[in-house]
């Protein structure tokens, strides 16, 4: 598994969302339409200290490659998500 994240073929995403039905179902669309597979998902907002109808979404997920985690990422983006690719 480390090798997978140390090549980039796993990476996390932290996304900023606004807590509402159907948000998470749009997430991970846009990363299946991308031919990201997701491994994990966690949904962060009672231990923050975002305002009460935000939570921080973390996305882990297998790519190919980098290439196609910056294109998972800049589709996320281009949506209006706060996302941030975080580093393994």
């Amino acid at each position: 598994m480390r090798r997978l994240i140390k090549k980039g073929r796993i990476v996390r995403y932290l996304i900023r969302i606004q807590d509402l039905p159907g948000t998470l179902s749009d997430i991970t669309e846009v990363v299946g339409d991308a031919g990201g597979n997701i491994l994990e998902v966690s949904h962060q907002r009672m231990f923050s200290n975002l305002p009460v109808k935000d939570a921080d979404l973390y996305l882990t997920v297998e790519t190919r490659d980098a290439s196609q985690s910056q294109d998972i990422l800049q589709r996320l983006l281009e949506l209006g998500y706060e996302t941030t690719l975080l580093q393994g």
